[in-house]
């Protein structure tokens, strides 16, 4: 059997496009700072995981006192 007509499309177009955002990564060494290079596959508590894209580097962190601040280096990254 075979039968043919014409129908009106009633669906959509969904143009898939990759997630990207940007990983903080943060250090308390006060010596010197510390490279993240892209391509570092990291993980989520929760088990997400994404790959940096850029390769960053986060300072030292600094010493005032008896308080130490973080150096802290936003990577782009994806899934």
């Amino acid at each position: 059997m075979e039968a043919s007509d014409t129908f009106d499309a009633t669906g959509q177009n969904v143009v898939d496009t990759a997630a990207s955002g940007t990983a903080t990564f943060s250090s308390i060494n006060t010596i010197q700072a510390v490279p993240v290079i892209a391509g570092t596959r990291v993980t989520t508590a929760g088990g997400v995981a994404f790959t940096t894209t850029s390769t960053v580097s986060v300072p030292k962190a600094t010493v005032s006192g008896s308080t130490i601040t973080r150096g802290a280096a936003d990577a782009r990254s994806r899934p």
